[in-house]
């Protein structure tokens, strides 16, 4: 950690005349910085706008880099931009740029307003919204200015004839809310290329996008054909993402989707945004490496009268006895008394659990973590070390180690083989295949006259770390694949598996590709995934 004592504070409240650029007077903190002797100092913000002439001034004044300047200005903290609107933060130089793009105190103009969406007639409005606010104001003017706006679902139908493709207001915006997530979908249209660039935009932050990505589902009216383009990135809902200039996001080529929809006049897309937390994977465990402390020596006071540590919420008996949360919702009453539990809880001791790290139960196995008391549990269910049944349903139970081994010795008669197909024709089975030294699950649920189901899932993986391609067969030149990601299996609590989200296909889709209603010819095979947003050809042969 670099000593304060050598760092310049800015004084938000003074002038700071010196730090200032010449052109917009904001601070000298985005590169590159350039001196000019007919106009000064220059920031980067104003020699990277288009809309300014400082670029074309250029033939008339010449322009110097102050690397010097430049240099020093790493040890300096500035104010934000936005300090007389209300912002508080101080910032080094390589974070000023971000914040400033992402302050909930920056100008903004409704969505509604911009000409390209052609909101007037698209949502029927008497007049274009001349709304301007800050960012952290935009949302609640959506939903009380525009609630009419905010659709039901997270469906968006297209329009895809030629006719329609030449009018120059094709382009579309959604606004729709699911469990509690704000979001826009953005589809810029670029009529040279008959191609859409979508983008989808949470009322977040950009370290906070990280936690979510959205699967796009296009089909048709009839859903009988459907693509998925699953894991694409979010972001935060910011001005300069609501106009799509450039070719930014994931490329809808309008071409290849009327060809697989087999030139359909009306497609859908459904924006299905997935929070990865709620999923218990990438966040939980990185919590969780940051959580290597020692344990403290307060820990040995903090235990229930079954064992395990007290931690929110503290639940108190009739007679004073403190019970941890499994006891109580196991049993319902003290396991010391016998008497039930009074409304309020011990906020004295849960004061104290928050500032505690708890080591994992599996600590005499070899799990070397300590937590928070708010994501221990997750981490103890899902830890290495927890002893779990098997996950084809036997009497058995072990770490994942354990696991591994146990399904290669007892189940390996039920195992695909990569390089071989199968024919299924129960209505539901699971199947082991050992690939890269891990376990994957793969289940099919098939019967006649009924969708298909698929789902796979990987033990042990910390996030979305391999895919599969499922293919079915019939004998001729004409087959079905599709491609997918292998979810990471999550244990809710004791022992209880957390359902996979299962891939379905509707069964006049599947019946296309059968030779016999009553039996399904299949191949899976998995690989690793090196591209997060999983956009491959192999998706143009799917139908």
């Amino acid at each position: 950690m670099e000593n304060t004592s050598t760092l310049i504070i800015l004084n938000p409240n003074e002038e700071n005349k010196e730090y200032r650029c010449d052109v917009c007077y904001k601070y000298l903190s985005i590169a590159p910085i350039l001196f000019s002797d007919k106009i000064g100092s220059v920031c980067g913000r104003c020699y990277n706008d288009e809309d300014l002439d400082v670029r074309s001034a250029e033939e008339n004044s010449i322009f110097h880099v102050q690397k010097a300047y430049e240099n020093i200005a790493v040890y300096i903290i500035f104010p934000c931009i936005y300090h007389s609107l209300g912002c508080d933060k101080q910032l080094r130089w390589n974070e000023v740029q971000d914040h400033e793009e992402i302050c909930e105190y920056k100008s903004n103009i409704c969505p509604l307003s911009y000409p390209e969406f052609n909101a007037k007639n698209e949502y029927k409005l008497e007049n274009i919204c001349e709304w301007k606010g800050m960012n952290r104001d935009l949302i609640h003017h959506i939903r009380n200015s525009h609630s009419n706006c905010i659709a039901n679902s997270n469906e968006l139908a297209i329009l895809s004839s030629d006719q329609d493709l030449r009018n120059d207001n094709f382009n579309k915006i959604l606004f729709f809310e699911v469990n509690g997530i704000f979001t826009i979908a953005v589809l810029y249209y670029f009529k040279d290329f008959e191609c859409y660039y979508c983008n989808v935009l949470i009322d977040s932050s950009f370290k906070e996008c990280e936690l979510f990505y959205y699967d796009l589902e296009i089909f048709d009216i009839t859903k009988k054909r459907c693509l998925v383009l699953p894991g694409n990135k979010v972001e935060p809902l910011l001005g300069r993402n609501l106009i799509i200039r450039n070719k930014i996001g994931l490329e809808l080529d309008l071409k290849i989707i009327k060809q697989l929809m087999k030139k359909s006049d009306n497609i859908k897309l459904s924006f299905n945004v997935v929070n990865v937390l709620k999923v218990k994977t990438k966040v939980l465990i990185k919590e969780a490496n940051e959580g290597l402390h020692n344990e403290t020596p307060i820990i040995s006071d903090l235990k229930c009268n079954c064992g395990n540590y007290l931690y929110f919420p503290v639940n108190v008996c009739t007679n004073g006895h403190n019970c941890c949360h499994i006891c109580k919702r196991n049993y319902g009453l003290c396991q010391i008394c016998k008497t039930g539990f009074i409304q309020r809880t011990n906020t004295n001791l849960e004061n104290i659990t928050k500032l505690t790290k708890y080591g994992c139960k599996n600590k005499a196995r070899g799990c070397s973590y300590t937590l928070d008391y708010n994501i221990l549990e997750n981490h103890e269910n899902n830890c290495n070390f927890t002893l779990k049944s098997c996950l084809m349903q036997c009497e058995w139970k072990g770490t994942n180690e354990e696991m591994f081994k146990h399904i290669q010795d007892n189940h390996c008669t039920l195992q695909l083989k990569k390089e071989n197909s199968f024919y299924h024709t129960s209505e539901s089975k699971s199947y082991p295949i050992f690939y890269d030294n891990k376990i994957f699950i793969f289940t099919i649920e098939y019967k006649m006259q009924h969708p298909l189901f698929i789902s796979m899932q990987c033990l042990g993986i910390e996030k979305w770390e391999y895919e599969f391609d499922f293919r079915i067969l019939n004998g001729t030149s004409i087959s079905f694949l599709s491609t997918h990601i292998c979810q990471p299996f999550f244990y809710e609590s004791d022992d209880k598996l957390a359902p996979p989200r299962r891939i379905e296909f509707p069964f006049n889709f599947v019946s296309q590709f059968l030779t016999r209603f009553d039996e399904i010819k299949f191949k899976v095979n998995i690989s690793k995934v090196y591209n997060p947003i999983l956009v491959d050809k192999e998706y143009e042969t799917a139908f």
